[in-house]
């Protein structure tokens, strides 16, 4: 009995001293199979988080606790194969929710206990709890719509797009939504806006409907928020034929060949689909991208993506494939006019078609739609001088 108590004490001696033993290592640069560290614990949820233990090392901290939860926070930074672990028990606590749903038959419910991503069975997709509605946030929409008008005053000759990606948040898409009482609803953003510019005719609010899952699911990611290619196809031709530009034809898709992509919602619910990935057709190689760094690369190039951490790599195909070129320059489109194209991610997998359609399409990014009006609009208007100004994001990006 004795012997086996021992080894009982030993093994959970050498459990609680892996975290030190790893922190030593890591800090001596031992070399370490990298799935044995907690690197890939960085994509997930409960991964990794900042500490700064020496910061907080005082009385006063000690006092408030704020010292030992550095310490709990830098411990946990070091658990081996944490991604492993995490996945693992958010695995089995789904299992125990997938159990009891067997009773209750919810149309959603949570990737793991105190998830704010939902599991939906009958889309295999996940998606995110509805907001609550809040008055603060339609104030800040006609806030924004009161700024844009102004602008768009001023520049009488020049046509504004504001175009609002609902999404998932949509209630026909979300079943939570009968979950929570008064949730906040998408469409509501893309309605003040469209009210609160009415009168202004060169100011046009463009956003998607959907009124069932399968529908919505065929032009966004079941793993991720962002709208997939043909989605991204979709909103294109919605601006293009509201600015009368000449569009390009899609051409059809083809698949990414040997890789399965998990995006940031099912990342974040831990990492529990896969689903596979599409581009388009059509040849983007006239077009010469210019980034701010001084690189140029040409519109099919996807090298950022190709040649991202491995790690990283099955959860960012969106922001990586279609992003990596920040603020830019698009030049050799087929079009006689300038465009400005400004917004959060949902602009990456719009801007090389967008660009086929003008002669130079100067694009932003900014993930606050609303501080970039205030702040940098007109000026970039004027510095530019150009013909179209497309602002593109979800609602969070108008307020």
């Amino acid at each position: 009995m004795k012997i086996q108590n021992i080894i009982f004490s030993l093994v959970v001696c050498l459990f609680a001293c892996m975290p030190a033993v790893l922190y030593c290592a890591t800090r001596l640069e031992v070399d370490i199979p990298v799935q044995l560290t907690s690197e890939p614990a960085e994509y997930l949820a409960g991964g990794l988080s900042e500490a700064n233990v020496a910061a907080t090392f005082s009385l006063s901290g000690f006092k408030n606790k704020e010292f030992q939860n550095a310490v709990e926070t830098e411990i946990g930074n070091f658990i081996p194969a944490k991604a492993e672990a995490i996945i693992i028990c958010s695995g089995l606590q789904r299992k125990g929710i997938e159990a009891s749903n067997l009773v209750f038959n919810w149309d959603c419910y949570p990737t793991f206990y105190g998830s704010e991503r939902l599991y939906i069975p009958s889309s295999n997709a996940v998606t995110y709890m509805p907001r609550k509605h809040s008055e603060d946030y339609v104030q800040k929409w006609k806030e924004f719509a009161d700024n844009i008008r102004g602008i768009a005053a001023r520049f009488p000759e020049k046509n504004f797009v504001l175009y609002v990606v609902q999404g998932y948040t949509e209630p026909a898409i979300n079943p939570a939504y009968s979950l929570v009482s008064d949730p906040l609803s998408p469409r509501l953003c893309s309605e003040t806006l469209f009210q609160a510019l009415s009168g202004a005719e060169n100011v046009h609010v463009l956003t998607q409907d959907f009124d069932n899952p399968s529908d919505y699911y065929t032009q966004f990611f079941t793993t991720d928020h962002h709208w997939n290619i043909d989605g991204a196809f979709e909103g294109y031709k919605q601006i293009s034929g509201i600015l009368e530009l000449d569009a390009v034809e899609e051409k059809g898709i083809h698949p990414i060949e040997n890789y399965l992509f998990t995006g940031a919602t099912a990342r974040w619910g831990v990492d529990l689909l896969q689903e596979s990935v599409f581009d388009c057709n059509y040849d983007f190689s006239n077009l010469s991208i210019e980034m701010d760094d001084g690189k140029t690369i040409d519109g099919n190039n996807h090298d950022y993506f190709w040649d991202c951490n491995p790690l990283g790599k099955p959860y960012l195909f969106y922001d990586n494939y279609y992003g990596g070129t920040g603020n830019c320059s698009i030049i050799g489109g087929h079009g006689d006019k300038k465009g400005l194209l400004v917004g959060n991610s949902y602009k990456e997998a719009l801007q090389r078609p967008l660009a086929e359609s003008y002669e130079i399409l100067e694009v932003g990014v900014d993930a606050k739609l609303s501080a970039y009006v205030v702040e940098k609009l007109e000026d970039r208007i004027q510095e530019l001088d150009t013909d179209d100004i497309i602002l593109v994001g979800h609602p969070n990006s108008y307020v």
